[in-house]
């Protein structure tokens, strides 16, 4: 407890200053509370210079989509298929698109039955050979 009259003046100020930082905490707690529980309705005007701004972004942005979507169009597709004579399957595909970019695409394709067979024919052919 305070001494004198100017210890009890500190002694109040420093309860009452607690006192108010605890208030605060609390009626910012409540708020924060109360603002997460409810919606926030905001009303923006916007000036005529941002709306027009907008508009031409939107616009732009379409017309990027357009030319994206017509640059994918395929104009023309050539396909060579090829049967080797080991029983694989060489599939050749050139795409060329709207926009002039051309796509190359090879698949292969193995007969290992085959392959299998011919090496053994191979290995029987050259040990014949060497027999002879």
């Amino acid at each position: 407890m305070p001494n004198n009259a100017n210890d009890l003046a500190i002694y109040i100020k420093t309860l009452l200053h607690q006192e108010s930082i605890t208030n605060l905490k609390k009626t910012v707690g409540d708020l924060i509370k109360e603002i997460s529980e409810k919606s926030i309705k905001l009303n923006i005007t916007l000036d005529d210079k941002i709306i027009s701004t907008l508009n031409n972004f939107a616009k732009a942005m379409e017309n990027i989509k357009t030319a994206t979507q017509q640059g994918n169009t395929v104009a023309s597709q050539h396909t060579q298929i090829i049967k080797e004579l080991d029983g694989s399957i060489k599939k050749y595909t050139e795409t060329v698109k709207e926009n002039g970019k051309v796509v190359q695409k090879t698949t292969e394709i193995l007969d290992k039955n085959k392959i299998a067979k011919q090496q053994a024919s191979q290995v029987i052919n050259s040990m014949m050979n060497m027999i002879n």
